[in-house]
């Protein structure tokens, strides 16, 4: 037959038969969309209820949850600390306790520290105890900053005399630090590569690398500005309080979101 002889009817059935097809469509969208989302769902609740050894990741924004959020956070806290630590240390040294040529020596202690460190933190690490390692690491690191800015506030006030300060507060400091640092800074770089999936794997020990390179650089940049405007001391107290946040936060929300998304059943 000719189609320019279509009736009336014959277009109403065409458009009627057009608009069940759109339907039939939108239905068949729908019933995807509520499978995927009952799928999702049901992978979430294996992550959030399981037993916490399945890492959920099947987005871009999830999986920055997982390595920048969480763990990448305290990279870049700490990073901050030793960035300035690092870059006005002499400085320091100078204008509060006097210490012309002691730079040299304080990062000699520091390396010793790090070193002492392996020996005392490589069990626990083979135990895999990362947790354990990380949370010593952070205290003793934490406890070598407020040493640092401690020190010579005391000294100024006439409680400790000059030369403890200088013993303490800052050789005893870099002990301490190097001494955090080494337990510290392993322990995340695993915590980090273990919520990941093997695809992920290389992304999350580059994020571990460029979260501590950014604290460093953020470090260099506020603790530059803040000795600027309000001093040196101003500056390593901005260090304790960064570092106090970081450490407030390992222990609320990193430590057991690690727990939770851990893949690695040898180690937590």
């Amino acid at each position: 037959d000719d189609f320019n002889d279509i009736d009336v009817d014959t277009e109403t059935k065409l458009s009627n038969i057009q608009k069940t097809a759109e339907q039939a469509s939108e239905l068949v969208e729908m019933l995807e969309a509520i499978q995927n989302n009952r799928a999702a769902e049901a992978m979430q609740t294996l992550a959030d209820d399981g037993n916490g050894n399945y890492a959920y990741i099947d987005s871009l924004r999830e999986a920055k949850k997982v390595l920048v959020e969480e763990l990448g956070a305290n990279m870049v806290a700490f990073g901050f600390c030793f960035g300035v630590l690092s870059n006005y240390l002499a400085i320091y040294g100078k204008e509060s306790l006097g210490i012309t040529g002691g730079t040299g020596a304080y990062f000699m202690l520091c390396s010793a520290g790090l070193m002492l460190s392996r020996l005392q933190g490589g069990k626990a690490l083979q135990r895999g105890l990362l947790t354990h390692n990380a949370g010593v690491g952070i205290l003793t690191s934490l406890i070598g900053y407020s040493l640092f800015i401690l020190m010579p506030i005391l000294t100024s006030h006439h409680l400790v005399s000059h030369q403890v300060s200088i013993i303490v507060g800052y050789y005893g400091s870099a002990l301490l630090i190097g001494l955090g640092n080494g337990h510290m800074w392993p322990a995340l770089q695993n915590m980090t590569i273990c919520v990941a999936s093997n695809s992920q794997r290389g992304t999350a020990n580059s994020t571990i690398l460029v979260s501590w390179d950014l604290g460093l650089g953020l470090g260099i940049l506020v603790g530059g500005a803040v000795a600027e405007f309000f001093g040196y001391s101003s500056a390593f107290l901005t260090v304790v309080a960064v570092h106090a946040v970081g450490a407030i936060t390992y222990f609320a929300f990193t430590r057991s979101f690690f727990l939770h998304r851990n893949l690695n059943k040898n180690v937590r």
